[in-house]
């Protein structure tokens, strides 16, 4: 094989080159055979290959470095990797780096790869894809695929999970592959969306109105709030068990357009349009509370109005305890089938002439009433009229909050329907007591008239 010395100029051999010392080469070289240096190979000019080129080193340096000493502003170093086809077509790779090493067998494997491709070559519309394949269980899979209309992660559809940390978080967003699940916040997921943390929070294109979810307050409690653009609370519903709905109107069941604050609904014929239901056996608070905080010595208001036909009043009670209906009808239960030890009953006369009919008004009211006492009637010896019930008042209960309801304390009350009942019976007995009487008299005349006509 020739040798070339220092100043060698120019040199056409067909049977190699070799370069035992540094070359230098200012203009352009084309080598048709084999070249080795074994020096420094210094190029001013351009390097042109048809052929396949191998740099092997036995360091950790880089193999190939490119340098640009351009001090403009724009791109350089730049690698370029061109596929001259003279006839392209949609689907062409464009490109591919592979990331090789030996297995454990040392059979040479590509453990990762980047691959490039024509999706559409039409001029004017061309569209690329860029793909991202990494080895797993003994096979490249496609684990990140960017294309011109959606960026694919794990498009192979294996058990590969996706992650993202945060600075203070390992799974800000996690993906659970094998389970079809998503976690915020968490890697641990149980359902097909899962967020940890101290809540999730959904607001419109302008930050104003919002829906919270899931909002922590530190308590362990957590809550599901709905923001109007002022901030302010119009929907909750807590864990803890106390939830409300702010201002404005509800509708529940059929009724779309409420015309109150809570509106209920029903057009079916065999449901309730609304039922509350205590279902504790130790239950000892109210099933149904209505509540009114405005004075009601002027009775100005109802606490309870029942229409027919949502016009037709029917009956109403006032704020002082008053029941008006329209008919001025009430009644009880009364079918025998329902009734035993049916017999008559004794004489309530001693009852009703015992009784002290008072007049009275309530403590801090001034409209004035008529009735018993309660104290007075068993003092009387008329305990059955008597009955004790809870008294009201505010209390905290389990939850802390103030509320008002039965307390321990009990008040006493009168079966008044027992009463009239008791003033019917010695009703019938005066009326006897009455046409004995009557008919006395009558006698009594006759025996007079008959004396005087004597």
């Amino acid at each position: 094989m020739p040798y070339i010395g220092a100043g060698i100029q120019r040199f056409n051999t067909a049977d190699g080159l070799t370069v035992n010392g540094n070359a230098e080469v200012t203009g352009t070289t084309a080598l048709t055979g084999n070249a080795t240096a074994a020096g420094t190979l210094d190029v001013t000019g351009s390097i042109t290959s048809s052929a396949n080129a191998t740099i092997t080193t036995a360091g950790n340096s880089a193999q190939l470095t490119l340098a640009s000493t351009d001090d403009d502003a724009n791109v350089g170093p730049l690698l370029s990797m061109f596929r001259n086809s003279s006839s392209p077509a949609d689907s062409d790779l464009t490109g591919k780096i592979e990331f090789n090493a030996e297995d454990s067998a040392g059979n040479a494997t590509t453990y990762t790869s980047i691959n490039s491709r024509i999706r559409d070559v039409t001029n004017g519309t061309e569209d690329g894809e860029l793909k991202i394949e990494v080895r797993k269980d003994g096979t490249n899979r496609e684990s990140l695929t960017l294309k011109e209309d959606e960026t694919v992660f794990n498009e192979a559809g294996v058990d590969t999970d996706f992650r993202v940390e945060s600075n203070g978080n390992a799974n800000m967003l996690f993906v659970d592959a094998g389970n079809d699940r998503i976690g915020i916040g968490t890697n641990s997921t149980t359902n097909t969306l899962q967020v940890q943390g101290n809540g999730a929070r959904f607001v419109n294109s302008s930050d104003t109105d919002a829906l919270h979810l899931f909002e922590y307050d530190g308590s362990n409690n957590a809550s599901m709030g709905l923001y109007d653009a002022s901030g302010n609370n119009r929907i909750k519903l807590t864990t803890s068990g106390s939830s409300f709905i702010g201002n404005g109107n509800t509708g529940f069941g059929d009724e779309t357009s409420p015309p109150a604050t809570v509106t209920a609904r029903h057009n079916g014929t065999n449901q309730s349009a609304g039922q509350f239901k205590a279902t504790h056996t130790s239950f000892a608070n109210d099933v149904v509370k209505i509540i009114a905080t405005r004075d009601n010595a002027t009775n100005e208001f109802n606490m309870l109005t029942v229409f027919d036909n949502d016009s037709d009043l029917k009956m109403l009670i006032r704020p002082d305890g008053d029941l008006e209906n329209s008919n001025n009808s009430y009644g009880g239960f009364s079918d025998q089938r329902y009734k035993e030890n049916i017999a008559d009953a004794t004489s309530q006369w001693d009852d009703i002439k015992a009784l002290q009919i008072r007049k009275y008004n309530i403590i801090g009211e001034s409209p004035t009433h008529i009735g018993v006492i309660a104290q007075e009637l068993e003092t009387a010896g008329m305990n059955g009229l008597v009955f004790e019930g809870r008294e009201y008042g505010e209390y905290e209960d389990e939850n802390g909050d103030t509320v008002l309801g039965p307390l321990e304390t009990t008040r006493k009350g009168v079966k008044y329907s027992v009463l009239y009942m008791k003033a019917v019976k010695a009703l019938q007995e005066a009326m006897t007591r009455i046409e004995t009487l009557e008919t006395e008299m009558t006698a009594l005349k006759a025996r007079v008239t008959a004396l005087e006509d004597a």
